[in-house]
């Protein structure tokens, strides 16, 4: 379990006697492993953290778990804050904390005077924050099993939520997988007033994509990235000693290591090499970026045996958001942590979705909407059609169609593959999202760069090196989402290649050929050599268990299915892998 943990009692009417107590009859502290430290405590609420937690207190009225920086150049760890820094963060009910530092945190305020407490959590992934209900209290974590520590039975699985989950696996929200248990999504507070727990929005990506706040300047635009990633990563560098990095060779990653190559930090760069070298070699690009850097690149090669398809690597999460193929890398990324004593693991996730990677003709229709002109029109389709390899006046045939049909649905329709159909009334709904909502003014293009950022969640979590280490995200820090938000959707395929002002912004710190790559490694074959190794025993596993007791899935189909599979093209595969790690995942909870 990753040694940055927070967990938290707001205690009811009937528990508000001198004890630190959720339920009157246990006594937490005497009941909670000594890593914990009771961190802040009035009769109304109790916060313990373990001693990798950074915590700032508040006074008698509340403290802030986490990393809190103050502005970019430079940015400046907080670690306490002073009389009038305080003042004006309750005074605002928190939401300066939102608009003038970032990080990852989470702020817990007592309002005597009203008697409730306001919960607030950073708009970054970077600090998950859950709740229940336990009586007329609330408990609150980090780590969905610490909730458990507080008095909270083991929350049983949610089915309902899995038949939602397994037709768009990408959307997350407020609720989880787990009975009785939610998450404080980013950007949000949460008010506990006696036993009501009340939502608000205090940060939306919206507030910078919108139209009147757009920077239509490439070279400004590319400069602003540049500086802004570097100084994030600086700042995240400097709260640790050594820092391991998975890099693919790719924009993303290597954006990242140049950045980190700068710090005053040590660092440890690897790359995972496909087992089978077809579709997972890109020693080429590493061995370029090894060179440009100045640094060595560890290779460590991939291998099926790394792998156990039955066993979740995100038992411990409350979504089943790991993926079994993964297990081979991130093997591989602790055993070099662990060998290098690091103390950090930093990811160039989350590139693609800050980036505005996208294929579609909604950057088209973003540009005519907002007066470009014809030619800047006709430039942005040529762009497209050569980003996604379709013809021009196809690409200007679904921008038209995009003016009157704004809203992105084809990102979130359901995947009905291999479901029964009494999953198919329990999709999730859209709308339920704010940040995905078509309203006035909204650019088409704009709600498919915010739908990225709304589905990368997911993809951040379930690996098993963050039971023991904190990930840190920086593409997805809050500056450089900010940013690159305020950058019009036609600027990011400039010149006909998608990412093209990340590209742009580190032209002078990247080789050549990472600049100019398209191409990305893929670890397909390693999928598909796990269900070829295991048909006959995958077949028990998915159609005498919890899915199928459940009635999620259709057990014939999915028996032929995983018997009658032989092409590379066919993407039941990858269905396959993602009912196998749900059904892990799921006997895991049970």
């Amino acid at each position: 379990m990753s040694t940055e943990r927070c967990i938290a009692v707001v205690r009811g009417p009937a528990g508000l006697g001198p004890r630190p107590a959720c339920d009157p009859s246990l006594d937490i502290a005497s009941a909670l492993p000594p890593v914990f430290r009771l961190a802040f405590q009035n009769p109304q609420l109790s916060i313990w953290t373990t001693a990798a937690m950074p915590a700032i207190p508040l006074g008698k009225r509340g403290v802030v778990v986490g990393q809190v920086f103050s502005g970019l150049n430079p940015a400046v760890s907080i670690d306490a804050f002073d009389d009038s820094q305080a003042r004006m963060l309750f005074e605002t009910n928190g939401e300066v904390l939102v608009s003038h530092y970032w990080g990852a945190y989470a702020a817990f305020l007592w309002d005597p005077a009203m008697g409730h407490i306001r919960i607030i959590r950073d708009p970054s992934p970077g600090f998950p924050l859950y709740h229940a209900a336990l009586g007329d209290h609330v408990v609150i974590a980090t780590h969905v099993d610490d909730l458990v520590l507080l008095g909270f039975k083991r929350p049983s699985v949610d089915f309902t939520y899995l038949a939602a989950h397994l037709q768009n696996s990408g959307l997350r929200y407020r609720r989880t997988a787990l009975t009785g248990v939610d998450e404080l999504p980013p950007g949000e507070a949460l008010l506990i007033d006696g036993p009501v727990r009340r939502h608000a929005i205090l940060w939306s990506p919206w507030t910078f994509a919108a139209r009147e706040r757009q920077i239509e300047d490439t070279a400004t635009c590319a400069a602003m990235v540049r500086s802004t990633i570097d100084a994030t990563v600086l700042a995240w560098s400097s709260c640790y000693d050594h820092a391991v990095l998975g890099v693919s060779g790719g924009l993303d990653s290597s954006i990242v290591a140049s950045a980190l190559a700068q710090a005053e930090i040590d660092l440890s760069l690897i790359n995972l090499l496909g087992f089978d070298g077809s579709l997972g070699d890109e020693r080429h690009f590493v061995r370029a970026l090894a060179k440009g850097l100045g640094r060595e690149i560890e290779i460590v090669q991939d291998a099926v045996t790394y792998v156990d398809m039955f066993h979740s690597d995100g038992a411990h999460l409350p979504r089943p958001v790991a993926r079994a193929f993964a297990q081979s890398g991130s093997l591989n990324t602790t055993e070099t942590a662990r060998r290098n004593n690091a103390d950090v693991i930093f990811s160039g996730g989350g590139g693609d979705n800050v980036f505005c990677f996208l294929q579609t003709s909604a950057p088209v229709a973003d540009c005519f909407l907002s007066g470009q002109g014809p030619m800047a029109v006709l430039t942005t389709a040529r762009n497209i059609g050569q980003v996604s390899g379709a013809g021009v006046g196809k690409v200007l045939l679904a921008a038209f169609r995009r003016l009157r049909h704004r809203h992105p649905r084809w990102m979130w329709k359901p995947n009905r593959d291999l479901l029964s159909e009494a999953c198919h009334d329990l999709a999730f709904d859209i709308e339920s999202h704010p940040w995905l909502m078509a309203e006035h003014g909204r650019l088409p293009g704009k709600l498919e760069h915010v739908g990225l950022l709304a589905i990368v969640l997911n993809a951040l979590e379930g690996f098993g090196y963050e039971r023991d280490w904190p990930v840190i995200y920086p593409l997805l820090s809050q500056p450089v989402v900010e940013l690159c938000l305020r950058i019009p959707t036609w600027l990011w395929c400039e010149g006909g290649i998608n990412r093209a002002i990340a590209r742009c912004a580190y032209r002078d710190a990247l080789p050549k050929v990472t600049i100019q790559r398209r191409s990305k490694g893929t670890f397909d074959r390693l999928g598909i050599e796990l269900i070829e190794r295991h048909r006959a025993t995958l077949q028990e596993f998915l159609c005498g268990g919890a899915l199928a007791g459940a009635g999620l899935i259709k057990p014939d189909a999915v028996r032929e299915a995983i018997g009658g599979m032989a092409s590379y093209q066919d993407l039941t595969w990858s269905r396959i892998l993602t009912l196998v790690d749900v059904e892990a995942w799921t006997r895991a909870r049970s």
